[in-house]
């Protein structure tokens, strides 16, 4: 059953063109070293440059077990996933339950409210599209793999100045928006090679 939803949920996906155009995560024809290979470059020719460049990564914290159920449903409908394929996904959300066994031992019988099955191949493009808009408003490029994304801007001092104030904003109102993820989201700023490396968190 999973396997026909992600093969089908996969080709409206891609056919619509659904997904941010930087998701690399879980796709075909896609790859995690694509997004590294993009900053690997950007890196190269500012530094040769003798442009700043700063970088900022985001890993979200508890990923899978955070999503809030009704918003992803809410998601897919407004994707236009809805009729057998959205009920199927919405069961699998939520007609679920779990025990935990200590040797012969069984826990009692748990339902979970939020989060997305572990395990599942369903899950990670769900995460996607979960996490798909959440970088609406940035204008650094960006890229994503499904927990996983950064964004980046090179120029003068000046200007990475001003697009981490720009970041800091749009921080700030990813929690005011009521989010239940906890990221972890080092900078990284590199310099010219005549100047130190720096790291702020």
């Amino acid at each position: 059953m999973e396997n026909m939803v992600i093969n089908r949920l996969t080709w409206y996906l891609e056919y619509y063109n659904l997904l941010h155009i930087t998701q690399s995560g879980f796709r075909s024809r896609w790859r995690g070293t694509d997004n590294i290979m993009q900053l690997h470059d950007i890196v190269g020719k500012s530094l040769a440059n003798k442009h700043h460049v700063l970088v900022y990564f985001n890993n979200i914290a508890k990923a899978y077990d955070m999503v809030c159920t009704d918003a992803l449903l809410f998601k897919l409908l407004k994707m236009g996933i809805n009729g057998r394929m959205f009920h199927s996904i919405r069961s699998f959300l939520t007609n679920c339950c779990f025990q935990v066994r200590v040797g012969s031992k069984l826990s009692m019988v748990k339902y979970p409210t939020n989060g997305i099955p572990q395990g599942s191949i369903l899950s990670p493009i769900l995460f996607s599209i979960v996490t798909n808009d959440l970088l609406v408003g940035i204008r650094s490029p960006v890229v994503l793999y499904v927990a996983g994304f950064s964004f980046w801007e090179s120029g003068s001092n000046c200007q990475t100045n001003c697009a981490n104030d720009h970041w800091c904003k749009w921080r700030n109102g990813v929690k005011d928006g009521g989010s239940k993820h906890h990221s972890q989201n080092p900078q990284q700023h590199f310099l010219h090679k005549s100047a130190n490396t720096k790291r702020s968190v």
